[in-house]
């Protein structure tokens, strides 16, 4: 079995990893990406945390919608 993934394939790879970013930023209260010197937490900053959050979501979501689209237009 030699398949190639598609762009299709690779949406929803992107989607499932930026998903599990956020599961994991909601779990220890803290933004990842941002140097552990001046951190974004929820505590702290719960304005900027969730609309990074929010951010995020979205992004992951589009990805989601155009990966599943393009796999049944592939399919077809």
């Amino acid at each position: 079995m030699n398949r190639k993934i598609g762009v299709s394939g690779w949406q929803l790879i992107g989607a499932v990893i930026i998903f599990g970013v956020v599961i994991y930023e909601l779990m220890i209260g803290q933004i990842v990406a941002k140097p552990q010197s001046n951190p974004i937490t929820r505590v702290d900053q719960p304005v900027s945390f969730w609309v990074i959050v929010g951010i995020k979501v979205t992004v992951a979501s589009t990805f989601a919608v155009i990966g599943i689209t393009g796999l049944k237009k592939e399919s077809k």
